[in-house]
This record gives structure tokens, C-alpha cells and sequence, in this order.
């Protein structure tokens, strides 16, 4: 599967190499400077990274939770150019998704993750490098689960919260949403 990536920095490194152990390609992204690493081709505007490739899926490239990071996320999955467009999940294949979680759209699970059966993850979601989502959690649409943090069962996190590395969130644990951006989407996160 071919793929556009919609920002091209170090998270974007990350979701490209899952994109390539998964057999797809990264035909094009978007950033306003050059990524060496990336050989596709660059755009600056990530409406026209995606319009250069209508048939190719869309990944979000970018991760963490800063104020102006959540808009652009927000505002990228209710794009007009990005509406009725695939924004698979990618998840890698060292890690684990038990056959009863969910998942939203467009969530990244990264090496050594571990998402437990019950668990719920939002769309937009990053479960990163060796974090534990335990059973019967729900993770907010658009949150960070930062690497190695472990969240324990029945915990709720909020929409666009961020959990730290190497966190441990106790059982039964609810923290409110990080930010509170206004609800002006098709898709909340």
C-alpha cells in the first residue's frame, strides 16, 4: 500500500519504518523543510502532498500533544482533502494488539507495545515504543502514551493527554483531557 505521510520529523521517521516493515511505501509527504532521510517526494502544503496521490493512504507523521500540534492533528483528519480518504492504523509487527481492544482511526502502535484485551484506543492515538495498555482502558482520541509507560486496568485517559515516559498509571486511575479545544470537528480529538 502506498502511503502519504503529513509531516516528515522524528515521530515520522518512526511511522515510515512501520509503513515499510508492513510492505507499504511512502510516496510523498509534507513538511516545509527537506527530510534527508525520506527519498519520496516532498510538498509543503499537506493538502497537496495528499491531492499528488488520491489512491495512496494518509499517516500522520507527527506525534506529541502541544497545543499547536493538536490542531494541526485535528485539523488534518477534518480536512476537506483528507474527508472519505484511509487513515489506516499502523501498528507494528512488534507489537500486540489483543483481538478485543479497539481502535479509532489513524492510531499508532510502535514497537514492543502491548495494548490488552478490552482496552479502547481514540482515534489519533499514539501508543509508543514498549508502553502497556492494560485491560479495560480507554485512551482518549489524540493522546500520547509516551514510551515504556504502563497503564493499569480500568483507567480512563482523557482526549489529547499525554502520559510520560516510563509513567505508571494505577489501576482505576481517570485523568481529565489535557487540552480543551473547541468542538468544531466532524471527528473529536
Amino acid at each position: 500500500m502506498n502511503f502519504v505521510l503529513i509531516g516528515a520529523g522524528g515521530h515520522a521517521r518512526v511511522v515510515a519504518d512501520i509503513i515499510a516493515l508492513s510492505g507499504g511505501q511512502v510516496v510523498a509527504y509534507s513538511d516545509t523543510m527537506q527530510a534527508e532521510w525520506l527519498s519520496a517526494k516532498r510538498y509543503e502544503s499537506d493538502a497537496e502532498a495528499a491531492d499528488s496521490h488520491p489512491d495512496a493512504a494518509l499517516a500522520l507523521g507527527f506525534g506529541g500533544v502541544s497545543p499547536a500540534t493538536l490542531a494541526r492533528r485535528r485539523a488534518t483528519l477534518n480536512a476537506d482533502w483528507a474527508d472519505k480518504r484511509m487513515w489506516p492504523n499502523l501498528v507494528h509487527p512488534d507489537a500486540s494488539v489483543a483481538r478485543t481492544s479497539e481502535l479509532g482511526r489513524a492510531v499508532q502502535i510502535m514497537a514492543g507495545a502491548r495494548i490488552q484485551p478490552g482496552a479502547k484506543i481514540g482515534d489519533g492515538a499514539i501508543v509508543n515504543t514498549g508502553a502497556i495498555v492494560e485491560h479495560e482502558t480507554t485512551v482518549g482520541d489524540g493522546c500520547h502514551i509516551a514510551p515504556g509507560a504502563i497503564i493499569l486496568g480500568d483507567c480512563i485517559i482523557g482526549e489529547a493527554t499525554m502520559i510520560g515516559a516510563g509513567a505508571v498509571v494505577l489501576p482505576g486511575t481517570s485523568i481529565a483531557s489535557a487540552f480543551l479545544l473547541p468542538a468544531l470537528t466532524r471527528y473529536p480529538i
